[in-house]
């Protein structure tokens, strides 16, 4: 496979939009993950203190335990649903796929 010596043509986005679309996939992702993990714990510490009180039996305790850990689950299900925006950028007057090809000299050695 040769490519022309004296060009090379690279494929180019040229804008950050998808910088900014990974920092809130990122961010949001954190914030859901966080909500889940700690919701969970609360909500098992909630449990344990009742059973330790003797409000739970030791059957009850582990079924509501299941319940908990499966609202955990249900919660962080949330991340596969897509947000409306990804952006704080409005597309006005953009392509859906707005690259370019952009001629790059090959460096001189």
């Amino acid at each position: 496979f040769r490519i022309d010596s004296n060009l090379y043509w690279c494929f180019l986005d040229s804008s950050l939009l998808k910088v900014d679309e990974l920092l809130h996939i990122g961010s949001r992702m954190r914030k859901i993950a966080l909500q889940s993990a700690v919701g969970g714990m609360l909500l098992s510490i909630v449990g344990m203190a009742f059973a330790g009180l003797g409000y739970l039996t030791p059957v009850m305790g582990a079924i509501i335990q299941e319940i908990i850990d499966a609202l955990a689950v249900l919660n962080a299900l949330r991340a596969a649903i897509p947000p409306k925006s990804l952006s704080d950028y409005a597309n006005k007057g953009r392509d859906e796929d707005d690259t370019e090809f952009v001629p790059i000299t090959k460096p001189q050695l």
